[in-house]
């Protein structure tokens, strides 16, 4: 696309590194979208890849290892961190539906009206094995680019409740948004 749609989401790790992950379009043809994903996740230095989407089953709902189409060369350990990537987990789950609430951003003076969906995973780590679960919380708004306003990941112990390690990236640029809540408004009343 000549002037593709894209997000950045950033935040601070527990070590003051800056962290971000940025999609964009990389435009769609027979059915499968193209994304292009860059992000310090797993990593201080940005990795790029490219992820092909099938829009059918991603829209009907269907799990992401259906819809996730990997190019032909990518190995089984790459395909498995794009997993991660996208889920936010070790391993994959069902999002529940949470209520609609306000994120606000650096973007504008006013929030976003945004649905929260979260999921989350357990996984045994370590010798001897402890259980840990794993959560990432979404707030999703129909007003920004591939519709995330931000994103919280965290993973806690399950013997005592305690978080290990926390998250929070919040949508830092987009390349396109209404500029207020007002414009919402106006846009859905014509």
């Amino acid at each position: 696309p000549a002037n593709p749609e894209s997000i950045t989401l950033g935040g601070w790790d527990h070590l003051g590194h800056h962290r971000f992950i940025r999609l964009e379009d990389g435009g769609r043809t027979e059915g499968r979208q193209t994304i292009f994903i860059e992000d310090t996740l797993f990593s201080n230095v940005p990795q790029r890849r490219e992820v092909i989407v099938d829009v059918d089953k991603f829209e009907a709902g269907k799990k992401i290892e259906e819809w996730l189409l990997s190019p032909t060369d990518d190995s089984p350990e790459q395909r498995a961190e794009v997993l991660t990537l996208l889920c936010g987990l070790p391993r994959t789950g069902r999002f529940r539906p949470g209520r609609i609430c306000y994120v606000r951003t650096p973007l504008r003076t006013d929030a976003f009206t945004v649905h929260h969906a979260a999921v989350r995973v357990s996984q045994s780590r370590g010798e001897p094995p402890a259980k840990y679960w794993f959560r990432c919380d979404t707030w999703h708004s129909d007003d920004l680019p591939f519709g995330v306003a931000q994103l919280q990941f965290s993973v806690t112990r399950d013997d005592d409740a305690v978080t290990v390690t926390e998250l929070l990236l919040r949508v830092e640029q987009a390349s396109s948004f209404p500029a207020s809540a007002d414009s919402v408004e106006k846009r859905t009343a014509e």
